[in-house]
């Protein structure tokens, strides 16, 4: 069977397939020292999985553990807003590895700090209503 009846088998275009092999294959040598090409999909799956794990950004809670503990301590004892937090000690350079508010707000909505959408009272206060087409109105024109 050729490569282009397998990509039309598998209905996928015929570059695609070749781009696959080539990705895939791997340099084999045999008992008389002659090399071959030989096709893994594992190895070619294992490749792919491992270039995604590394193209996406890493969490930064591990590094910025020293202002964490300081912005929980504001937080609960200070009363101080989530931004009040994060602008001051960006102003004054407290601490290195700095989380800008944006960042910690989505920390607190996955749940990975301990202050929760409960203690927030923007959160809590604000109704999320949702929009309504408008209907009933005449349309001229």
């Amino acid at each position: 069977m050729s490569k282009t009846d397998i990509a039309k088998h598998v209905k996928i275009s015929r570059s695609t397939l070749y781009r696959e092999l080539t990705r895939g294959s791997v340099i084999q040598m045999r008992s008389d020292l002659t090399t071959y090409l030989s096709y893994f999909p594992d190895t070619t799956q294992k490749n792919y999985e491992e270039n995604r794990r590394a193209s996406r950004k890493h969490c930064k809670l591990q590094k910025a553990h020293a202002f964490l503990h300081y912005l929980q301590e504001q937080f609960f004892q200070q009363h101080m807003s989530i931004d009040a937090i994060c602008s001051r000690t960006a102003r004054d350079r407290l601490f290195d590895p700095l989380l800008c508010t944006k960042t910690v707000y989505n920390y607190i909505a996955k749940g990975m700090l301990p202050i929760k959408n409960i203690d927030l009272p923007q959160r809590v206060r604000r109704k999320n209503t949702p929009k309504q087409a408008k209907t009933g109105k005449p349309r001229f024109g």
